[in-house]
């Protein structure tokens, strides 16, 4: 099997995570490739995403904390969220990759590549079966924006927090995180 295993340098657990996995499937004989997709752009773009949001975090955790409501808040409205049309720009370098990589699953441990590839299939793009690894204790802001295949929640305690933002109950796998 190829995998393609993706996250983002936003914090220490998406990238555990991704790294658990990796190791996993690699020690299973199955071909995986890790990557953060910001990287198909730039080196440069990945950093400053995930340097962006660590600095926020470590510097001014008030106003993380305050765009972290507000993302509660926005995903009471209808539509799709800005965070997920800034991700949508991805798609075509992802859909570039996918066409020279031949891939059969794509595991994310990061919202963002979980919204690429939505923006993908929505869009009409192909994309191999993709699975998202939740590495919170919560169905953080925009989850339900997602169309996965499956998802993985860290406890069989958190599905009601999925299913009440509209994640059908049979993609929940609650097998916690990889580590």
């Amino acid at each position: 099997m190829e995998a393609l295993i993706l996250s983002c340098s936003t914090g220490g657990g998406h990238n555990t995570a991704a790294q658990a996995v990796f190791e996993a499937l690699t020690e299973r004989g199955h071909h995986a490739v890790r990557m953060d997709p910001y990287t198909l752009v730039s080196e440069e773009l990945a950093n400053k995403v995930g340097q962006t949001y660590i600095k926020l975090v470590q510097k001014s955790p008030k106003l993380f904390g305050a765009v972290y409501d507000l993302g509660n808040a926005y995903r009471k409205l209808p539509g799709r969220s800005p965070v997920y049309h800034i991700n949508g720009k991805m798609a075509p370098y992802m859909q570039k990759y996918l066409a020279e990589h031949l891939t059969d699953v794509i595991v994310c441990t990061h919202l963002y590549p979980a919204e690429i590839l939505t923006h993908m299939r929505l869009n009409g793009m192909e994309t191999p079966p993709f699975v998202f690894i939740a590495t919170d204790y919560t169905c953080v802001p925009f989850t339900e924006e997602s169309d996965c295949d499956l998802y993985v929640t860290p406890s069989p305690l958190l599905s009601s927090d999925f299913t009440g933002r509209g994640i059908p109950a049979e993609k929940l796998r609650p097998l916690g995180i990889p580590v």
